[in-house]
């Protein structure tokens, strides 16, 4: 009865899937750490919901135009990446110009049709309604496929496991980690500068090292990035715990040399040689 009583649905979903998707492809987080998005997200979508069917008088309506506003806005992102990399010289300005420009008029096309249209747009609600309903479930799976099937006592964390591995070595090769500070990656170098870097990254391969494509830090410079990887943890609670930035800094530079990976490593009997620029940017 509520349900057929409170028809609109998708665009509160509609606003909601973004947290709930990144969520899922980050499920290690914390779960408050959803909380604040849902909410400003779901309360930004109810006010305006509200303001537009204060206008139309007309709640099917004022839902789909909510929700087509949602679904452009979120999805801006990908179509702007696809323009940046097939078009690299374009002035970033104009490139946003152009897709901005599309999306208005769609935007403005669509709601201009939804409210002129002398249509009751049932059906419509009803798969848009699915539809949501549908993109929502999908990552709510996945997440309580980690909290509930694959790891239900949350006994052993990411770290312990990266350390354990280290225990079980059994074979002692020369191990080399290089970090090319402030190296864009060839991605970037291709579509940004459109330097082909292939030849380096060959030259490594062939040397047995093993590079992570499509990597990204957890952090904008090295100081955090370098002792985050180092102790196999993130630092979120560092400047809370130092309370000033001075501290922060003389207790990062602390970590990032006293760090858990080569103490295992030195237990096994390794001997640790470290090449730096003196410069953590």
């Amino acid at each position: 009865m509520l349900f057929k009583k409170f028809t609109v649905i998708h665009p509160f979903l509609f606003a909601i899937f973004p947290t709930i998707f990144l969520f899922s492809q980050n499920v290690n987080s914390s779960l408050n750490e959803i909380i604040l998005p849902i909410l400003l997200t779901l309360g930004a979508t109810v006010l305006i919901w509200i303001l537009i069917n204060q206008l139309l008088k007309n709640k099917i309506k004022s839902g789909l135009i909510v929700s087509i506003g949602l679904v452009l806005f979120f999805s801006y992102g990908h179509p702007f990446d696809l323009l940046n990399e097939n078009f690299p010289s374009f002035p970033i300005f104009e490139k946003h110009l152009i897709l901005l420009s599309i999306y208005i008029i769609t935007f403005i096309i669509f709601s201009t049709y939804v409210i002129k249209k002398d249509k009751i747009f049932d059906n419509t609600t009803k798969i848009s309604n699915v539809m949501s309903i549908v993109i929502i479930i999908l990552p709510l799976i996945s997440i309580g496929q980690f909290y509930i099937i694959d790891n239900p006592s949350f006994i052993e964390s990411e770290d312990e496991i990266g350390i354990n591995q280290i225990d079980e070595l059994d074979k002692f090769p020369d191990i080399y980690y290089i970090i090319p500070d402030a190296y864009a990656g060839s991605n970037a170098l291709k579509t940004i500068l459109n330097f082909d870097n292939t030849s380096f990254e060959n030259f490594l391969k062939e040397k047995g090292f093993q590079i992570s494509d499509e990597s990204y830090s957890n952090y904008e410079n090295s100081r955090f990035s370098i002792p985050s990887t180092l102790n196999m943890k993130y630092l979120d609670d560092i400047y809370n715990e130092t309370k000033s930035v001075n501290a922060m800094n003389k207790e990062l530079s602390h970590i990032a040399y006293d760090n858990e990976v080569i103490k295992k490593f030195k237990s096994k009997g390794y001997t640790t040689y470290v090449i730096e620029s003196g410069v953590q940017s």
